[in-house]
């Protein structure tokens, strides 16, 4: 079920992520009214994920692939009880960022 993340959860999220990546394939497209859906990789294993706070930036890091956005607005998730789905990133822009990975991502119970 897809939820919004609240800002001060933010990094937790991505610890939580980063935690339990293990060779993960996603693939990320921009969605927008303007350019309809562009996508920006297909089964790119991700290997990092990062959210930088002083500078406003989530970065996504793939084979072959860094992936920025700055100034998030918000941050979606599509998760159950102990799997990572999806993430939809809005960008200043008004742009969402999708990351769906191709397996869910088994995550540790929120602490």
């Amino acid at each position: 079920m897809l939820h919004k993340v609240q800002r001060s959860q933010w990094q937790p999220l991505v610890d939580r992520v980063c935690a339990a990546l293990n060779a993960q394939h996603i693939d990320v497209e921009i969605v927008g009214p303007a350019l309809g859906s562009r996508p920006q990789a297909r089964r790119a294993v991700l290997t990092g994920l990062s959210y930088d706070a002083s500078r406003d930036v989530l970065a996504l890091i793939a084979a072959d692939l860094e992936h920025s956005i700055s100034h998030p607005r918000a941050i979606n998730v599509d998760d159950s009880v102990d799997a990572l789905r999806s993430l939809q990133v809005f960008d200043s822009t008004g742009e969402y960022h999708l990351v769906t990975l191709v397996d869910p991502l088994p995550l540790r119970p929120r602490a």
